[in-house]
């Protein structure tokens, strides 16, 4: 399973040095990430806007469909500054993405449902994931629950039964997996966070809701 060292707060110590390593990821294949705490601030700010342009704000939710990766951080903390919502679509203890969750049974109605309670207009994921060894795609699996029950193909916008809250669906890309696609809704999300401001402004926490604790 990846490996994901939680990030200390960025404004905890105001005498840390900006080039100090806040976050260190150890993928499944062997790849490593390692984030200062400026650039991992740089990325918070820029997600941020990229929620706050997509109408995300106070109260509201995003959708984080991510294994134990950066961008997962990354956006939970750009929720934060905004007290966005973050809702962790995951049917795992530990609030991570598992191979169950993503392709095991149930996985997509449980999915559908969770974005019809909690509405959110933002959710990130990411084009495929190595879990357990086998490659699977976390986008193929919102793209199956926004599409609605008894709807085989279509754009994933159509009779989605989510109210159509969905309004942007950002894809991390990993490994160059081919996905399907809805124009206007679905943006790469380093493509986005690349056009995007970086402004910094502090916010109090915000709420974090696990699909895994509400079940239980």
């Amino acid at each position: 399973m990846p490996t994901l060292m939680t990030p200390m707060d960025p404004h905890a110590d105001p005498l840390r040095a900006a080039d100090q390593v806040a976050l260190h990821w150890l993928g499944d294949s062997g790849e490593a990430e390692l984030y200062t705490f400026d650039g991992l601030e740089d990325q918070v700010r820029r997600a941020a806007a990229v929620f706050r342009a997509a109408g995300v704000g106070e109260g509201d939710a995003v959708l984080v469909f991510l294994p134990a990766m950066p961008e997962a951080v990354i956006a939970t903390l750009a929720c934060e500054r905004l007290r966005a919502r973050v809702v962790i679509g995951s049917e795992a203890e530990d609030g991570a993405v598992t191979q169950s969750t993503v392709a095991g049974p149930g996985a997509t109605a449980a999915l559908r449902e969770l974005i019809r309670a909690e509405r959110p207009q933002v959710v990130v994921t990411a084009d495929a994931v190595l879990l357990n060894g086998r490659l699977q795609s976390p986008k193929a699996a919102v793209d199956r629950a926004l599409r609605g029950p008894g709807r085989a193909g279509g754009t994933g916008t159509e009779g989605t039964g989510t109210d159509g809250t969905v309004g942007s669906v950002l894809v991390v890309q990993r490994n160059a997996y081919p996905v399907g696609w809805t124009p206007g809704r679905d943006r790469w999300w380093h493509q986005a966070l690349a056009g995007s401001v970086s402004r910094r402004f502090r916010t109090p926490m915000a709420s974090v809701t696990s699909s895994s604790s509400k079940s239980r």
